[in-house]
């Protein structure tokens, strides 16, 4: 059973964390994240296409959303026409019938590092 939502991501439902780091530092960590993941020799168009995902997201219309557990995030395709449920798999095509590490995938990871080190940054640590 393929878990998609055909709207953009708020929650997971009630009570979830939704995107509040947005902000232009942390989109270039997630740049900066995502030629790092290039220079290692992942898939460099899945990785354009997990930061444009990223780069979409808005106040009005989010393209991610920790679920309330924060093991897993909704992440909307790059159309916005539907949302993924990613841990570490996704129910999407791409990964689902070929096996390959899609944009959500990479999305999900890229957003997770690149929290953690705004959180270091705001922490001083």
């Amino acid at each position: 059973m393929m878990q998609t939502m055909k709207r953009a991501p708020t929650a997971d439902t009630a009570g979830a964390q939704t995107n509040e780091t947005s902000g232009a530092s942390f989109k270039a960590i997630v740049h900066h994240l995502a030629e790092i993941a290039k220079i290692k020799g992942d898939n460099a168009e899945r990785i354009d296409r997990a930061v444009a995902i990223i780069e979409a997201d808005a106040p009005n219309r989010p393209t991610w959303a920790w679920a309330m557990d924060r093991r897993a995030m909704w992440v909307s395709s790059q159309n916005g026409s539907a949302s993924y449920r990613v841990d570490g798999s996704c129910p999407c095509p791409d990964h689902k019938y070929r096996g390959l590490r899609c944009k959500h995938l990479i999305a999900r990871d890229l957003i997770a590092a690149a929290e953690a080190i705004v959180g270091e940054v705001d922490h001083g640590a």
